[in-house]
């Protein structure tokens, strides 16, 4: 299989990018999900090596809360590299 257009995620990010598609497109990193399922992914350095293009961290206020989130910006890029992978985000 011929690689996607990068940048190219790494398998180890591709596995939590595959999730985050099945899951959401932003997501608080404050969720009990994302915590359990990734609790040692520095998701600060995906950002740095993919792009903000790619993937992005956002602050969104609600009811006088604000918190961090994060947002997969090119969702089409995501699921190339989550096939190239062959990786399945339903567990």
């Amino acid at each position: 299989m011929i690689a996607p257009r990068p940048p190219d995620p790494t398998e180890e990010y591709a596995r939590f990018i595959s999730w985050f598609l099945k899951h959401r497109t932003m997501i608080s990193l404050s969720d009990k999900k994302l915590m359990k399922k990734f609790p040692h992914l520095d998701l600060e350095n995906l950002v740095k090596t993919v792009g903000e293009e790619k993937v992005a961290f956002r602050l969104i206020s609600s009811r006088g809360h604000t918190e961090k989130y994060i947002l997969l910006m090119d969702l089409s890029w995501a699921q190339a590299w989550s096939e190239y992978y062959e990786i399945s985000g339903t567990s």
